[in-house]
């Protein structure tokens, strides 16, 4: 049977947590605070870090998948493409402010980033990032033959980053990215039960 314990346990526990405190009333605070509390470094890192979610961790993604074998890579392009789909209609659906037009006044101006109005909620660019990072370490761990805890924090840390890349360029809220988190663990846990039933089934073709 195969798992990836540390990824997404850590990462539900994560946005359980970031989802409560949301709902408290610390969703905008905690938004502002992060995208006010910046540097220029910083600026120009998670302008170019949260692009990698519009095609470069997708392809990394999908390349191990299919190097893993076809199965895995062919679900991965389901899941990441279903996954696509609705959170694209959630966001039509809801239309969501995002923080530039819930207060312009508090927004800070960084190089690079084009900012955006509406269709807020939830995070695409957290969901792919979240999906595309748990299915690398999916990939590595079939690898290894093993779960390499060390591997899987580091790249939840990674997919953590994603979300809060897109509070500190200012295009989401906590809730934003705590949602889209979450609908991607959705997605990787179904994943999961099925690989784990596609060994089963090979294990006993074999057995018999």
């Amino acid at each position: 049977m195969f798992r990836i314990p540390t990824y997404t346990r850590i990462a539900f526990i994560v946005f359980l947590t970031t989802f409560l405190i949301a709902i408290s009333g610390w969703n905008m605070p905690i938004t502002w605070f992060i995208h006010k509390n910046g540097f220029h470094q910083a600026d120009i890192f998670f302008a170019f870090y949260t692009q990698t979610a519009e095609w470069l961790i997708i392809l990394i993604a999908a390349l191990l998948s299919f190097y893993i074998n076809r199965r895995l890579g062919v679900l991965f392009l389901l899941a990441a493409s279903v996954q696509g789909l609705i959170v694209m209609f959630i966001k039509q659906w809801i239309n969501a402010p995002r923080p530039a037009s819930i207060s312009i006044d508090q927004i800070r101006s960084i190089p690079g980033v084009s900012l955006q109005y509406w269709n807020s909620f939830p995070s695409g660019h957290t969901a792919i990032a979240v999906l595309c990072y748990g299915f690398i370490a999916i990939s590595i761990n079939r690898l290894l033959q093993k779960n390499n805890t060390i591997v899987e924090v580091c790249l939840l840390y990674l997919a953590l980053a994603m979300g809060y890349s897109r509070m500190y360029l200012g295009q989401h809220s906590l809730l934003d990215v705590t949602i889209g988190g979450l609908l991607a663990l959705v997605f990787l846990h179904t994943s999961v039960w099925i690989i784990n039933n596609w060994d089963f089934r090979v294990a006993k073709m074999q057995q018999n």
